[in-house]
């Protein structure tokens, strides 16, 4: 399945699933909750105005992720033409990353199914 097909097999099954997308809504609040509770740590209250500083951290923050998200893309875009350039005329090198993409995803879902809380 392709990026845009997975876009739309996420958008199909949240919108007819009123539970996924409740779920999703209320992870979504609670990342924003953690951030907000996370970022005044960071403001000066002696240097003043510390919704200023708050805004400026915030803005801060989305432009280095802006940077990073886009770094990131721009790698795996490369990366992602190299390999089918590779891969192309190999019909068992495509076998290969099948199997090595499907174990990659079988193992992740097993190592998230079996992990314990960690209690201190």
């Amino acid at each position: 399945m392709d990026l845009p097909a997975l876009g739309l097999f996420v958008v199909a099954i949240l919108a007819a699933s009123v539970t996924a997308f409740t779920a999703v809504k209320y992870a979504g609040a609670a990342y924003l909750v953690f951030f907000l509770a996370f970022l005044p740590q960071f403001v000066r209250p002696e240097a003043g105005a510390p919704m200023l500083q708050i805004v400026v951290l915030g803005v801060l923050f989305m432009l280095a992720c802006l940077v990073t998200d886009s770094a990131y893309a721009l790698t795996a875009a490369g990366a992602s033409g190299w390999l089918r350039a590779r891969l192309a005329g190999n019909p068992r090198a495509r076998r290969a990353q099948r199997f090595l993409m499907g174990g990659t995803y079988i193992g992740l879902g097993a190592v998230t199914a079996c992990a314990g809380r960690s209690v201190k």
